[in-house]
């Protein structure tokens, strides 16, 4: 597989290099009407991987598959030759991106359970999502099976069979993109499509019966050599699905003389079958597997001639009530959104009774203790000294790792315990990254995260950093039940995912910091060589990707001295990848860090939402706001504003920095990210203004309620600018 280039930004003031990667799970592929685009697309970038480039000069866009480019041998803004073939690549992208957007997602995709290589799957039919790193698909188990992972490849002699085959976020892939490349080692039953090159032509065949080792060839009805009866295999014309013959006409047979008709035997009559009484339909208050149940909901489900009642720890359909170890089951409790509330036991055989033990007093339950609040210098922090853990709360309340039972499975054991020591994305640990930045940044003479200007501006900087975030990180979706979607009294329609999904979908890491499914590993990077057994996927506020990212981020930290009592060596990011995912602070650390950082033609995100930057780049190589594309005035101001339309182009300008390439210039029209960000950005500004004193968070009126809004040409005027629908992308003019 083609390796990704890595590309440098380099920081020159302090000349710090510092090479990072992004990855959103946010996969867009195209509909059957781009197959020629798709056959481009293939030989030029992995269509099943999904990374977000920071490249030199900051061409930086999320949701945008990894451009195999050399970073410029200078330091600033790339050259043109660089930017030319950096808007061939992305233009090439957001085409693929705007055909898919209207693509299916697999049904519940969210609720199916992650494949577990450990795990005992006993019986046929369980159904589960599945990642090799490179593909992601719906599989279903045919037998008893644990320890074999899926395959994409050979479904038809293993245990799990390929149900659909998937992006990153479940939406179905095109056939042409699923169909594999013919293996000799492979069977192939009847109907099954297959590529094969042939004098040098990508050629898609189908089975006609069963077959194995049996090369495709074109047959002489096709331009080859071959008799159709010689060759298990027939061409067609793509991956397309074939659509069955048409009956033909019967002969016009010549009219025979009929036979006299035969009279049949008269037979004995028969005593009628006896009536089949139907099975009694189960009572409403029985498990039924098409309804949804809601956290606290109660169903009554048979197991073994005995009605056991359940109770539902979170959302669930489908999923059916089983037995848990601790009600006498084989499976853990994490592992089914069910409990048993009927305080039935299990039967046993009888033991013959044993003298009792005397009373042995329990040992109390540990609970860790609280940390104590980070410590805010004395002065500076006006807004942050004033945010409570009640604020935080309700930010984020599906967080990673925060037990709540409302939430998913990253809010239930093992990944959150309700003793809170897997809660690490909290307020304190946000208080201490700012403090560590801020700590470096002041010795090196730079600016400051959330401690400049006004108490309202430091609120608006907080806003639009967690809105931006939120949207990288977030568990909620269009229509999801509540309490993924709410109806505050002081914010209208809020998502409540955001530190939801804090690593990549489908990858997991063992206690010591190894993974059962290895990635993003490149062997040639000798300045950060890769640790065995370590895989390095997507972490992280900013889902840090690659273990050159891992190993450049982990050298600076320690180089500097921040963290040391966590990053105790240089590489102890390359050992330890997972403390990206369950250190909380580490994780926001670099999410700071990026929104602090100017790069090539891309002023900070900082410096664009305290007014500190309001001059218009007037070439895709100057430093400055991002143009219009539609000849209209850009309107500006120095410092605090409370004009809407200078802060709708203020947070437009934040979507350019981090997404342009793919979210700006008209590509609102149908890319949710923009709406989706300015969504976060009103309702989290909103809670702010009435639970905070003392500031003023300018809102978007004409951008609230817009989550699955598409913008066009005659969407109100902020709308455009906030969502950047209005501006042209970074180096894209």
């Amino acid at each position: 597989m083609q390796r990704n280039n890595s590309m440098q930004i380099i920081i020159a003031r302090n000349e710090f290099k510092f090479n990072i990667f992004l990855f959103s799970a946010n996969l867009l592929l195209p509909s059957k009407g781009l197959k020629r685009e798709i056959y481009k697309m293939k030989e030029k970038y992995h269509l099943n991987k999904l990374t977000l480039c920071l490249f030199a000069g900051s061409l930086v866009s999320t949701n945008v598959y990894a451009v195999n480019e050399t970073a410029p041998p200078r330091n600033g803004v790339p050259t043109a030759d660089a930017i030319a073939k950096y808007n061939e690549d992305i233009s090439l992208v957001r085409n693929f991106s705007q055909a898919a957007s209207e693509r299916e997602q697999y049904p519940n995709w969210l609720q199916l359970p992650v494949f577990e290589l450990s795990r005992s799957y006993e019986q046929a039919g369980f159904i589960v999502r599945f990642t090799d790193g490179q593909r992601w698909g719906v599989f279903s188990n045919k037998w008893w099976i644990q320890n074999e992972n899926p395959s994409f490849t050979d479904s038809n002699n293993g245990a799990w069979e390929l149900l659909a085959e998937t992006d990153s976020n479940g939406y179905y892939l095109p056939e042409s993109v699923t169909v594999n490349i013919w293996d000799a080692s492979f069977s192939y039953s009847e109907g099954e499509k297959v590529k094969h090159t042939i004098n040098g032509q990508e050629l898609y065949f189908q089975a006609k019966y069963w077959t194995r080792g049996n090369e495709p060839v074109l047959t002489v009805t096709d331009g080859g050599n071959a008799q159709e009866w010689e060759t298990p295999w027939k061409k067609i014309d793509d991956a397309t699905v074939v659509p069955p013959p048409v009956n033909p006409e019967p002969p016009i047979e010549p009219p025979i003389n009929p036979e006299p008709p035969i009279e049949p035997p008269i037979e004995p009559p028969v005593n009628p079958e006896p009536p089949v009484t139907p099975e009694p339909e189960l009572p409403s208050d029985f498990w039924n597997e098409t309804t949804a149940y809601s956290a606290g909901d109660k169903v009554k489900h048979n197991i073994a001639g005995v009605d056991r009642l359940f109770e539902a720890r979170y959302w669930t359909q489908g999923d059916k009530p089983v037995l848990t170890i601790s009600s006498g089951g084989t499976i853990q409790d994490w592992e089914t959104p069910w409990k048993t509330i009927d305080n039935i036991e299990p039967p046993v055989n009888p033991e013959p009774p044993i003298d009792p033990e005397p009373p042995v007093d329990p040992e109390p339950p540990v609970t860790p203790e609280p940390q104590p609040p980070i410590e805010l210098p004395s002065e500076g922090y006006e807004f942050l000294r004033e945010l409570t853990d009640a604020h935080w709360n309700w930010f984020f309340p599906m967080r990673s790792g925060r037990y709540n039972l409302d939430g998913g499975t990253r809010n239930a054991p093992p990944f959150a315990l309700a003793d809170g020591s897997t809660d690490t994305f909290t307020l304190n640990a946000f208080k201490s990254a700012v403090l560590e930045y801020n700590t470096w940044a002041k010795k090196q003479g730079y600016k400051q995260f959330l401690n400049e200007g006004t108490k309202s501006q430091q609120a608006l900087e907080f806003t639009t950093f967690w809105a931006k975030s939120a949207r990288e990180t977030s568990g909620s979706w269009e229509n999801a039940p509540a309490p993924w979607i709410v109806n505050d009294k002081d914010a209208g329609i809020v998502w409540k995912g955001a530190l939801y999904w804090v690593e990549e979908v489908g990858y997991t890491t063992n206690p010591d910091g190894t993974s059962p499914a290895i990635n993003y590993v490149d062997h040639a990077s000798t300045a950060y060589p890769p640790v065995e057994g370590r895989s390095y996927y997507g972490r992280g506020v900013i889902q840090l990707s690659w273990n050159y990212n891992y190993g450049a981020f982990s050298y600076w930290l320690y180089d500097n001295g921040m963290m040391r009592d966590l990053i105790t060596e240089r590489n102890t990011l390359l050992k330890r990848p997972d403390y990206v995912a369950s250190n909380g602070a580490l994780s926001i650390l670099s999410g700071i860090w990026f929104w602090m950082t100017p790069q090539g033609a891309k002023p900070a995100s900082h410096d664009v939402m305290l007014g500190n930057i309001t001059h218009v780049s007037t070439s895709s190589q100057e430093l400055g706001l991002p143009q219009r594309n539609d000849g209209q005035s850009i309107i500006t101001a120095e410092g605090e504003s409370y004009d809407e339309a200078v802060i709708s182009y203020r947070l437009g300008t934040v979507i350019n920095i981090v997404n342009g390439g793919l979210e700006c210039n008209k590509a609102a029209a149908w890319h949710t990210g923009p709406t989706q960000r300015v969504s976060y950005y009103n309702a989290f500004a909103k809670y702010m203004n009435a639970n905070v004193t003392g500031i003023d968070i300018p809102t978007i009126q004409d951008a609230v309620n817009v989550w699955s809004t598409k913008v066009n040409d005659q969407s109100p005027e902020n709308l455009k600018t906030s969502t950047c629908y209005s501006q042209k992308s970074y180096y894209g003019w």
